[in-house]
């Protein structure tokens, strides 16, 4: 595992073009790239966390194959404009106002 550079957590980063295994059936996994390319991270426990410069304005799919809501900030602290994606969510691309604009985001809670 290599720190993804998250405030307080670590994630383990793959392979820029890695695809999760599908009978994985709790984790939330974050996209650099559209149509699920390029993953940047995965959580598989709730909480809050910052996004550092490492990855900040990145994200732009999810795959969100856990029984928790995730809940994704522009700014930092959950601070901002907010979305939400349901449990078991996929979303292969964000529209153009929420692309690359994550800063903080939450699994198991929302906005």
């Amino acid at each position: 595992e290599i720190s993804l550079g998250l405030v307080g957590s670590e994630m383990c980063i793959r392979d820029r073009y890695s695809v999760p295994a599908a009978a994985d059936a709790g984790t939330l996994y974050l996209y650099a790239d559209s149509n699920y390319r390029g993953l940047i991270g995965t959580r598989s426990t709730t909480g809050f966390w910052n996004v550092t410069s490492v990855n900040n304005d990145s994200l732009s799919s999810v795959r969100n194959r856990s029984s928790w809501g995730a809940a994704f900030w522009h700014d930092s602290n959950r601070q901002g404009k907010c979305w939400y994606e349901q449990p078991w969510e996929n979303d292969a691309q964000f529209n153009w106002l929420d692309n690359d604009e994550m800063s903080s985001f939450a699994l198991g809670r929302g906005c």
